[in-house]
């Protein structure tokens, strides 16, 4: 039968005193009870902190945390790995639960649902997450703020992770899951700037080989993060992004088979997506995207906005920057090209675009003659362009 527990404790962890009871209830079969856990700290895989006392680990089992404001109270998951089908952190408040020092599987389909805007990670970089189906992590409200630091894997297929509510997911592991992660609504935010965090797709397999015909072509690479709606996505300083590389094709007497195809880093589909500090190849729709890249940027791959005019390509941030560093591969654009940010960016690459340039701060340096190129009017041609060396500059 499916189960629906609800942890009680009483302890207000990472205060400077114990004040008050955090309440949290344990419902199965429609029924509620009450139970208080007095200890410092508590633990997943004991049953009487759970009411009625019977642990949840099941992919039918749904455990509900109601957090209480200010408190961050740790639940140890010692003794595991332990399974849930739903876990339900409730509460639109500044506090909630970090989950610590051992596993917990999602099966079902999973489904984590968020609340609460917790202070310290909701997952400890001691706790892992185990995908043993496709899940989704829905942040309830706006200021529903979940942070996973441990590490996302998978166990018994390529899994996916998706992102759904308005609220910021924030992931800070380096994460092994092969299925992507698809964002739906709000915002994803991959690392913090400090602590190295992946996303990955997945590899394509190998072609077979061919006897007396040429080996098949290999499997294409999947695509790591696929961004929906109108949904945002943040990657940080340290944080990359990689589609999954094509596999080699099959070797056959009569020829080799083609490699597969490579997976993008990031696929924008839906209108106006939002991208900042990316690493790993983009590709958007034809839509008013808009793409920042900020100090550390890094887009190992092409940068392909669409073909919208209205998308911005915004360069901002402090210190000096080689665009050619900033995105390795081909850009193309048809919008408008900002500068803002008091750092210099000098553009040793040359794209077309057609909505000018705009330079609200700081300095953009155009590295050669076609650095800086509209569709059909080189800006080297016109009354304001200088050799390659030239600067410009705010007034």
């Amino acid at each position: 039968m499916n189960s629906s527990c609800t942890y009680r404790r009483t302890s207000r962890m990472f205060l400077a005193a114990a004040t008050g009871a955090v309440a949290m209830q344990l419902i199965v079969a429609g029924a509620a009870f009450g139970q208080t856990l007095i200890d410092t700290s508590g633990n997943w895989g004991t049953a009487s902190n759970w009411t009625p006392a019977t642990v949840p680990n099941s992919s039918s089992a749904t455990a509900i945390f109601n957090a209480s404001s200010g408190v961050s109270d740790e639940v140890s998951l010692t003794g595991g790995p332990f399974t849930v089908g739903t876990l339900d952190l409730n509460n639109d408040v500044a506090g909630g639960f970090s989950f610590s020092d051992g596993t917990l599987q999602l099966a079902g389909p999973a489904t984590i649902n968020v609340q609460s805007h917790n202070g310290s990670p909701d997952f400890a970089a001691t706790a892992t997450i185990i995908l043993k189906a496709d899940a989704t992590i829905n942040t309830v409200f706006a200021d529903s703020t979940p942070t996973v630091a441990g590490p996302i894997t998978e166990s018994g297929g390529g899994f996916s992770l998706t992102k759904d509510g308005l609220g910021t997911l924030t992931l800070t592991g380096v994460n092994t899951f092969t299925g992507g992660t698809i964002v739906n609504a709000g915002t994803l935010q991959l690392g913090d700037g400090t602590n190295t965090a992946s996303l990955a797709g997945s590899n394509g397999s190998t072609g077979t080989t061919g006897f007396g015909i040429p080996g098949t072509t290999g499997g294409a690479g999947t695509d790591a993060v696929t961004v929906n709606n109108s949904a945002m996505l943040n990657v940080m300083a340290k944080a990359t992004i990689s589609g999954g590389t094509g596999g080699e094709g099959g070797v056959g007497t009569s020829g080799n088979g083609a490699n597969g195809t490579g997976g993008y880093g990031v696929v924008f589909t839906g209108a106006a997506g939002t991208l900042t500090n990316q690493s790993g190849g983009v590709s958007m729709g034809n839509f008013a995207n808009a793409v920042t890249l900020d100090t550390g940027s890094v887009i190992n791959g092409i940068l392909n906005l669409g073909t919208s005019t209205a998308a911005t390509l915004t360069l901002d941030g402090s210190g000096t920057h080689l665009y050619c560093t900033a995105v390795t591969g081909a850009t193309t654009l048809n919008g408008a090209l900002i500068k803002n940010g008091t750092g210099i960016w000098t553009l040793d690459v040359s794209f077309t675009y057609t909505g000018g340039t705009t330079i609200n701060a700081g300095t953009l340096q155009a590295g050669s003659s076609t650095a800086l190129t509209k569709a059909g009017e080189k800006l080297g041609e016109l009354a304001e362009w200088r050799p390659a060396t030239s600067i410009y500059e705010e007034d």
